[in-house]
């Protein structure tokens, strides 16, 4: 039984095969009939576009036409030199304008309020930062933002925020301890500063230990 089957599978080999074979067969065939036809068409053009040249030259040989040349006439006028007489106006005469004194009221208010709109635009864009990503940088820049700001209670809570996503960073570690001593909490802004050292190391955690504990 099993070499029946097997001699079943091989005539059936063969015949795959050979249907294979005639078809590879057929493609050849019909690739160079197209070759041949382009190959027959591009010849027939060029000779056409020979045959063509061969005319155009035959023509224009017979036809050339004798050029009569007529002398170069020179029409432009000739160019005279007008002196301009510039008249001198005295000094006496000259009326200077005197520039409008800028008040410094009105210089001072533009700047201020440039100011403002470059802050609020500043805070618009960071927090719109932090929804996006909901990162450690996105929050501790606006902790970092608030507390250059003096706006102390908001830099505790996004510094407090910022270490949610990592607790190992100095950085969050720093601006809370900033912000409390800020607000007059110079024992908890070391506290928390020395939670921090018991455990990880920052050289700027340490300097800002020292200076805090020197101003007890």
């Amino acid at each position: 039984m099993i070499s029946s089957r097997f001699e079943e599978l091989q005539k059936r080999c063969k015949k795959y095969y050979r249907k294979k074979i005639v078809k590879l067969i057929f493609f050849i065939i019909l690739f160079l009939i197209l070759v041949s036809i382009i190959l027959y068409l591009s010849f027939m053009k060029t000779d056409k576009i020979k045959t063509i040249e061969k005319n155009v030259t035959i023509v224009s040989a017979k036809k050339s036409p004798t050029l009569n040349l007529k002398p170069v006439i020179n029409l432009e006028e000739p160019i005279v030199k007008v002196k301009k007489d510039y008249k001198k106006i005295p000094k006496d005469k000259i009326i200077k304008k005197k520039a409008k004194p800028i008040k410094q009221n009105e210089t001072k208010k533009k700047l201020i309020l440039k100011l403002i709109v470059e802050k609020a635009n500043e805070e618009t864009i960071l927090l719109k930062n932090y929804n996006i990503n909901k990162d450690f940088s996105s929050s501790i820049k606006l902790a970092e933002y608030y507390l250059n700001h003096k706006k102390y209670n908001k830099a505790l809570n996004w510094a407090k925020n910022a270490n949610k996503f990592d607790a190992t960073r100095a950085q969050s570690w720093i601006v809370y301890a900033k912000a409390e001593f800020s607000l007059g909490k110079k024992d908890d802004a070391i506290k928390s500063l020395q939670t921090y050292l018991h455990t990880f190391y920052s050289k700027k955690a340490v300097m800002l230990l020292e200076k805090y504990k020197a101003e007890e």
